[in-house]
């Protein structure tokens, strides 16, 4: 990471004008299995307190919500908290969802036992600040378990790799190509060494099938 620009926090603002991009990436193809191969890559089991990082429309916890006890997600944006509600709503789910910053939210100590986070430590300016957030809401013993952009994802391979995509998703893959060379991609070694610092065990990455992302697991 050295060398590049100091990176700057993205606003809630800014995701809110993106509400409707985000959300047609959540139901694209590509990235629905990203998110399904993270899931049962991690082995949740009937999470009792489960919490989404970054929820976005929330379309990912509305899922398994039902293999949870208790789902709550909390998203920076206001216009994502909003579509969410709503999905949950016309679904009859019941999902909490709030908007709230990933880097200090407004939990107890110690209250989950599972944390998701798809997308979102990768654009942190700081991640340190982030894991540690969350390593301080989940319960000893709890799981993290995080998707971020592979390593070696760039724009120029994501445009690649879209080629494979409908028209319509192509544009989102591009983009979370070109983002990524922006913000972190962080290595396998990287990632453990970033959770270790901050008090997480049994870490453990992974390339997902397609190349694409990078899946992660921890303990606390």
């Amino acid at each position: 990471m050295k060398g590049r620009k100091k990176m700057r926090k993205f606003t809630a603002e800014e995701f809110d004008e993106k509400t409707a991009f985000f959300d047609a990436m959540a139901c694209s193809p590509w990235f629905y299995n990203l998110q399904e191969e993270l899931w049962h890559w991690n082995g949740f089991s009937n999470p009792v307190y489960l919490l989404d990082v970054g929820c976005g429309t929330g379309r990912m916890l509305i899922r398994k919500s039902d293999s949870s006890q208790k789902a709550v997600g909390i998203d920076i944006s206001a216009g994502m908290i909003q579509v969410a509600e709503e999905l949950a709503a016309r679904q009859n789910k019941n999902v909490d969802f709030l908007q709230g910053d990933a880097e200090s939210m407004p939990f107890e100590d110690q209250v989950f036992d599972t944390v998701m986070c798809t997308c979102v430590l990768f654009l942190m300016p700081d991640p340190s600040r982030m894991v540690r957030e969350i390593f301080r809401v989940l319960r000893p013993g709890g799981h993290l378990a995080l998707l971020n952009p592979a390593p070696h994802l760039t724009e120029a391979k994501a445009e690649k790799a879209a080629q494979t995509l409908s028209p319509k998703e192509r544009p989102m893959l591009i983009q979370w190509g070109k983002v990524a060379e922006k913000r972190h991609r962080f290595s396998q070694k990287a990632m453990k060494e970033l959770l270790q610092k901050e008090g997480f065990q049994k870490v453990d990455s992974c390339i997902s099938r397609d190349g694409l992302g990078m899946l992660t697991t921890a303990a606390k």
